[in-house]
């Protein structure tokens, strides 16, 4: 069977099916953190791998990949990271630490995302 049958009709809902699976990635992630000790490289493989699968899976599900189903999907996940960094609780989004901490998340999300969202949607194609 190929990739192509798994293919979602709406790419609202690989969105959601992504941004779902990049939080429970994250949450896995932040719960692993504390029991890497002094090992920094594999929190940032662990980081990446967060933002890459989601990617993956939406370019790879996506009837129609465009570049905007990665940044959309970055941008989302970077506003999670900045909930989550505040416990979900209520997140000052006018602070300039609030606002730096999205905006770097936003960066690397967008970018790793539609890395990830590249390598799915080649995946399908092969």
């Amino acid at each position: 069977m190929s990739w192509s049958a798994f293919s979602l009709r709406s790419p609202l809902l690989a969105l959601a099916i992504g941004l779902a699976v990049f939080a429970l990635g994250s949450l896995l992630r932040a719960a692993i953190q504390p029991y890497l000790g002094s090992t920094h490289y594999l929190g940032a493989i662990l980081t990446a791998a967060v933002f890459l699968i989601p990617g993956a899976l939406v370019g790879a599900w996506s009837p129609r990949h465009t570049l905007m189903h990665g940044v959309i999907l970055g941008v989302l996940a970077a506003a999670f990271v900045t909930l989550q960094l505040g416990h979900f609780s209520h997140v000052d989004w006018t602070g300039r630490t609030t606002l730096r901490v999205f905006g770097v998340s936003a960066g690397l999300g967008i970018i790793l995302c539609e890395l990830g969202a590249l390598c799915g949607r080649a995946l399908v194609r092969r």
